[in-house]
């Protein structure tokens, strides 16, 4: 068996099936990163409540409905509970058990649970702004080539401030995934897939700014705190 078990079973089913047509229409790269990032999350999350499967195409209903149970119980908001159903509906597509997965108020103890607001929520991503992100990160280039580095990993990863500047890539790096602990929240381990060639060339080139194979992307001259407000300074607006 695979000694990555579990990651490497799933990393291999989102290369083949994250980012295809879905319903006709291609997923975009901040779709397929919210899919990645919830599953992952929710394989690891059903190790921890003692279901411990090795291949993700395992997955039956029950495990939803276990994780479901425990995202209520956390307090999770109604919209993320469907919002993580409904990957899973996509992902039993995949894993060849179209149908499998219902609405999630069947999975809830109470239905007020995943009872959502109507109320229009503000997109306040770069794109929903209509910015042009390769252009600023070529904007911060000019300016700092580390900070514009911190960014564009931000970027492509989908990555916190602090997880970017913190990373080590040489360490992360685990060829179909990105393994983060230090940045994160709360300390938490984090895998993020590697499955798209850009993800690929933009950690190779972050590995150019390591000082060596141990050291993150940021300036080793500086302590973490410096190194955090120079990279807030350089994208504060308006500065020349």
């Amino acid at each position: 068996m695979n000694k990555l078990g579990w990651k490497a079973s799933l990393a291999r089913l989102l290369r083949e099936h994250n980012g295809a047509k879905f319903n006709g229409t291609i997923s975009s790269y901040a779709t397929r990163d919210k899919r990645s990032n919830v599953l992952f999350a929710s394989f690891k999350q059903l190790r921890e409540l003692g279901y411990k499967l090795e291949k993700v195409k395992s997955f039956r209903e029950k495990h939803l409905t276990a994780l479901v149970r425990e995202w209520e119980r956390r307090g999770l908001s109604p919209a993320t509970i469907q919002s993580n159903t409904s990957i899973f509906r996509v992902f039993s597509d995949w894993i060849g058990k179209r149908g499998m997965i219902r609405g999630s108020e069947k999975y809830v103890v109470d239905p007020a649970a995943v009872q959502r607001s109507t109320i229009a929520k503000e997109d306040k991503s770069w794109a929903g702004k209509g910015i042009d992100i390769q252009a600023k990160i070529a904007e911060v280039k000019q300016k700092d080539p580390r900070a514009a580095m911190a960014l564009e990993l931000q970027h492509a990863f989908g990555l916190r401030a602090r997880e970017a500047l913190q990373l080590r890539p040489h360490i992360a790096d685990k060829g179909v995934y990105l393994h983060l602990h230090a940045g994160t929240k709360g300390g938490r381990e984090r895998i993020v897939p590697i499955d798209t060639s850009y993800k690929r060339e933009v950690l190779e080139r972050a590995k150019e700014f390591a000082a060596n194979k141990s050291c993150s992307i940021s300036d080793p001259t500086k302590k973490l705190s410096q190194v955090k407000n120079h990279y807030f300074y350089v994208l504060r607006p308006g500065r020349s």
